[in-house]
């Protein structure tokens, strides 16, 4: 017999994978602590949406690095700080292309305006390279992030920076993720919470939520 499918909101099926039971505490507790804990967009005109979505989005890549890990045999922890290492490569040399592009144009058109023909500057490999043990970059071919390349590696590790910037937590080993699975549960658990308790006061989401974070709920 074929299993039954889960019906369920993406949401509420990823916060009862990682938090079956709902955390303890009034509904303005809760508000309190995700308002502090999850860095999102609280200022837009949707912030519920904004809030279910970081969540959701964040809870997800945590189910896709732990598949990753065990393809890599690697602990999660590993694999997530090569691919935040990996992104702060590619966006340390990005900056670099861009300087040199600069400094060459601006040579360029000084050598026009006469001020003298200069060569174009050109960085250091030293300003490219981001710096590991042995002076370079370790290559995605090595270690936790063997195998992976193209659209797949620039989605986990995009994935990995975004997690670090949603949460006001210290994430780099495996407990410092469980930490933040958790923390990203409760905040889902308080949307929810939020999104039911809105539509039993006839209120909209939003207004319910300005007057949490004005404590007057």
């Amino acid at each position: 017999m074929e299993a039954e499918t889960d019906l369920r909101p993406p949401l509420e099926r990823l916060v009862q994978r990682y938090l079956p039971k709902a955390p303890a505490g009034s509904l303005q507790q809760r508000a309190d602590e995700t308002l502090m804990l999850l860095r999102c967009d609280w200022k837009t005109e949707y912030p519920v949406a904004a809030a279910a979505e970081a969540v959701e989005r964040s809870l997800g890549f945590c189910a896709s690095l732990a598949e990753l890990a065990k393809r890599q045999e690697c602990l999660q922890g590993a694999v997530f700080q090569a691919l935040a290492n990996h992104h702060a490569g590619v966006e340390r040399e990005r900056i670099e292309r861009e300087w040199a592009a600069e400094a060459a144009a601006e040579a360029a058109e000084r050598a026009a305006e006469g001020a003298g023909a200069e060569a174009p500057l050109e960085p250091e490999p030293s300003r490219i390279m981001m710096r590991s043990a042995d002076g370079v970059r370790p290559r995605v071919e090595d270690g936790p992030l063997r195998g992976l390349g193209g659209a797949e590696l620039l989605v986990f590790a995009s994935g990995a920076v975004e997690l670090r910037k949603s949460l006001r937590i210290k994430i780099e080993d495996d407990q410092d993720l469980e930490t933040a699975r958790r923390a990203f549960a409760e905040c889902g658990h308080f949307v929810l919470l939020l999104q039911a308790e809105a539509a039993a006061r006839g209120v909209g989401e939003t207004e319910l939520l300005r007057k949490l974070e004005m404590g007057e709920c």
